[in-house]
């Protein structure tokens, strides 16, 4: 049951990317910004998908796997590998969002953080679930 309400708590996070994606996508010909900071932005976007979408696998496959409340040690599976894309993505995003400029890069902001928050409450929830 804990997987599939972590992907209801997952709809806000894509929906914020996909208002910054499509926002680049119709701002993308006429951007002020200068040729290096539009590189960054947009590999801030591609950072953030990837986020998302290894965010989503790591808690996904954490969950089936059996989290354990002391310690939360589980089985080994999928989510050990994961969780390493994950977690340096999250960081590459932040950094090249940082690179660009502009009020667009709000929306990678607002995006990584409620990632942490949501996988933050998911673990939170299923801890004290188990606890």
């Amino acid at each position: 049951m804990a997987p599939y309400i972590g992907c209801l708590f997952y709809m806000i996070p894509l929906w914020l990317l996909g208002i910054a994606l499509k926002n680049a996508f119709q701002n993308g010909q006429k951007s002020p910004l200068s040729p290096w900071r539009a590189v960054c932005f947009t590999g801030a976007l591609v950072m953030t998908s990837v986020t998302a979408v290894a965010g989503f696998a790591f808690l996904f496959h954490w969950l089936r796997s059996g989290t354990g409340a002391h310690g939360m040690d589980s089985p080994l599976g999928l989510w050990r590998q994961v969780s390493i894309i994950s977690v340096v993505s999250f960081w590459a995003a932040i950094i090249l969002a940082a690179t660009g400029k502009g009020k667009q890069r709000l929306l990678v902001y607002g995006t990584v953080a409620s990632l942490f928050v949501v996988e933050l409450l998911i673990m939170t929830l299923e801890y004290h679930k188990l606890g």
